[in-house]
């Protein structure tokens, strides 16, 4: 992975962070959603209605998130689609997971615990970890 593609990454990591962090500590949960890096420079923040999203299965509106994705890839460089989990190896620790994909080929799937703590929801995110994944944006 090139520099440029490990700095997009590490921006959108810091932009998905941040989203996850202003949801959490307003609102105790956040939603999925995708972040995308354009070839402009510029990151953007999408989701979806929650009219859109009631009753659908969770898979379901992470695929709609994915196809969103599919719709920009030519104004894209780099995409991650975000979204909550409870992790059962770690004693049902909640976490943000991050389906990432560059454009030079670079896919990832980054998995960040977290803790909510007390009445003002102070956010606290442990070490993410990264493992290779699928690629699905420019498959």
């Amino acid at each position: 992975m090139s520099r440029d593609a490990a700095a997009t990454i590490d921006t959108l990591m810091a932009h998905v962070q941040a989203v996850a962090e202003e949801q959490l500590g307003r609102h105790g949960a956040f939603p999925a959603f995708l972040v995308t890096a354009r070839k402009d420079g510029e990151y953007e923040l999408d989701t979806l209605d929650p009219g859109e999203t009631a009753g659908l299965a969770p898979e379901a509106v992470l695929a709609a998130l994915r196809a969103l994705a599919v719709e920009r890839r030519d104004e894209l460089v780099c995409a991650g689609v975000a979204f909550p989990a409870t992790l059962p190896d770690r004693q049902a620790q909640e976490a943000v997971v991050v389906e990432t994909e560059h454009r030079e080929g670079a896919a990832l799937t980054v998995v960040q615990p977290y803790r909510v703590r007390g009445a003002e929801r102070t956010v606290g995110f442990g070490d993410a970890v990264a493992e290779p994944a699928g690629r699905w944006l420019w498959a």
